[in-house]
């Protein structure tokens, strides 16, 4: 996965580091992807965005993330955010607030399994 800002600087683009790094994993069956964003810097970073090049076509990422108020944070708060749609295999316009991780599980395709997954 690529990891960028979701609003590129002007042409020619390059793409640049922002300051949060990705590791994915696949299901052994390759249709359910989870990518961890790690943000290891005490700013925010904001409107990221998350490429796959993957040949399977993801519809919609299921969004968690584990935050505080530091490093040092005792009680870090777990959450869930809104579902994101996927264009063209990528999700924009995420938020990294500093000492964070956020973590996007996508299923391939739009069947019964994701639904009971956004259900449950």
């Amino acid at each position: 996965a690529d990891l960028t800002r979701s609003s590129p600087p002007p042409y020619p683009y390059k793409p640049f580091r922002i300051g949060v790094s990705g590791y994915a994993s696949r299901s052994p069956d390759g249709r359910t992807l989870t990518v961890w964003v790690l943000n290891r810097g005490l700013a925010p970073v904001n409107d990221v965005r998350v490429a796959l090049h993957a040949p399977v076509s993801y519809g919609r990422a299921l969004v968690s993330q584990l935050s505080g108020t530091g490093p040092d944070d005792p009680a870090p708060h777990w959450g869930s955010l809104r579902p994101r749609v996927l264009s063209g295999n990528a999700v924009s316009g995420l938020s990294c607030p500093g000492v964070s991780v956020t973590v996007l599980v996508m299923r391939a395709g739009r069947g019964k399994g994701e639904e009971r997954a956004r259900k449950g």
